[in-house]
């Protein structure tokens, strides 16, 4: 009869078999951003093979993520994971009974909703009886994405001025740069009818921005090489600067937007933007 013991230690529930001295645990970040580099490390001490085991026998170590709302990581490892569990990318988990080991395991969550998650990990024997188990647990938020801008002091216009973003991104984002024109001819999705409009500020979203953007008439740009941010994903810490030229007089508006990549990630998805007004002089 194989007795087994529990033990809760720093927030990972073990399961250990006290018959063949096996045991498994989790080293794991208890919060990530979406689509951060995530590493976990299992280890632990395999059970010895069995009497009859075949000479080659392995002992076996599974791992996956698993929603908070699907519960705790059962103390047998279940014949398939929860539909909204998420994999983890290792070797082929074999591991030598009766001997330590230790295995990193990765995750891309950049599909994943935000929440709360377990990491749960088992050690099963060479005739696949799960022996040990662990579970850790994970918080995946949204990621923090920072930007500034800085304008010319002194603009003028048939003048160059000096604009610049920076960028500070936890995670691969896209940005976008507008700068928007005290009015503008605004055209239709066709670009057959175009009607004045006075702009007051910048958009409140990153594809507000975008749809503004290309839908100002391209020949009265009030500066020259507006748009000098792409819509590339970038990462870490990032800086444009340009040299704009103006062409007429008035108050601007300079903005700067930051948004979470994939696009296609559940759920809202994480946005920063700084704006700035500037007058350019006649």
């Amino acid at each position: 009869m194989i007795r087994v013991s529990v033990s809760v230690a720093l927030g990972t529930l073990v399961l250990a078999s006290t018959a063949s001295a096996a045991s498994i645990s989790i080293s794991a970040p208890t919060s990530a951003a979406r689509a951060a580099p995530l590493a976990l490390t299992v280890s632990g001490v395999a059970p010895a093979a069995s009497p009859d085991a075949p000479p080659g026998a392995r002992a076996l170590v599974s791992a996956w993520v698993q929603s908070a709302r699907d519960g705790t990581c059962p103390s047998q490892q279940p014949e398939s994971a929860p539909s909204d569990a998420w994999g983890l990318s290792s070797s082929d988990g074999a591991v030598t009974p009766g001997a330590p080991f230790s295995q990193t395991w990765k995750a891309d969550s950049s599909y994943v909703a935000l929440g709360a998650y377990y990491v749960c990990a088992w050690v099963a024997d060479d005739r696949f009886n799960t022996v040990a188990a662990a579970q850790a647990p994970l918080t995946i938020r949204p990621p923090v994405l920072r930007l500034s801008v800085s304008v010319p002091r002194h603009a003028r216009v048939g003048a160059r001025g000096t604009f610049a973003v920076t960028a500070s991104l936890e995670t691969p984002s896209q940005l976008g740069v507008v700068l928007l024109p005290p009015r503008a001819y605004v055209c239709d999705l066709s670009g057959t009818v175009c009607t004045p409009r006075r702009l007051t500020g910048c958009p409140t979203s990153y594809i507000r921005a975008e749809n503004l953007a290309s839908s100002i008439q391209a020949d009265v740009t009030p500066f020259l090489g507006a748009n000098f941010a792409d819509n590339r994903e970038y990462h870490g810490r990032v800086r444009f600067r340009a040299r704009l030229k103006a062409l007429s007089a008035g108050w601007f508006h300079f903005c700067a937007y930051a948004r979470e990549a994939p696009l296609d990630a559940p759920g809202a998805l994480t946005e920063a933007r700084v704006a700035t007004a500037f007058r350019v002089a006649g």
